[in-house]
């Protein structure tokens, strides 16, 4: 496998009414220039390997009418997907329940749960990759507006190199 040529997509799971703990989102918020999801959106696009970054919201939601790409500016193309089961799996309540009980923290929720957990299911994930025909994915909660692009462009380069060593 050339991993040059693997076409790598940022997959954004993005309610912009909810989070996966049921709370308000506050994607809209403004801190400085932009607001929460614009600046998920921007350090989505600093990340080199990633070649597009698609939104993927539940039905009856624009996630685009939150972003303005001209402000952006920004050089990869953002796109949506729709998940026709509104973001969540037979095992959302669950987990739900096993994060509410360490929510500000980032893991220590009942049986190990962690904000990884937060992202959305596997399925659906897949389906928006096939999709818009990615080969890899980067997984970015749609407010991690904070994220490190250099440590996810690490992570990407070492999961190239494992694909690559496979073949």
């Amino acid at each position: 496998v050339d991993t040059l040529t693997m076409t790598t997509i940022a997959l954004i799971p993005t309610d912009t009414e909810t989070t996966r703990l049921g709370l308000r989102a506050r994607l809209s918020d403004r801190i400085g220039d932009a607001n929460v999801l614009e600046h998920t959106i921007r350090r989505a696009a600093l990340v080199e390997r990633v070649q597009k970054i698609v939104l993927i919201h539940p039905p009856g939601q624009d996630p685009m009418a939150l972003v303005d790409l001209k402000r952006l500016n920004i050089s990869k193309p953002v796109e949506t997907h729709m998940d026709a089961g509104g973001l969540r799996d037979d095992r959302t309540d669950r987990w739900v329940a096993a994060r509410k009980w360490a929510q500000p923290h980032w893991r220590g929720g009942l049986g190990g749960a962690s904000s990884y957990d937060e992202l959305l299911p596997p399925g659906p994930l897949a389906e928006a990759l096939r999709a818009h025909d990615g080969e890899t994915a980067l997984v970015v909660r749609c407010d991690w507006c904070l994220f490190d692009p250099a440590y996810a462009d690490r992570q990407l380069e070492m999961l190239y190199q494992d694909v690559k060593a496979m073949k």
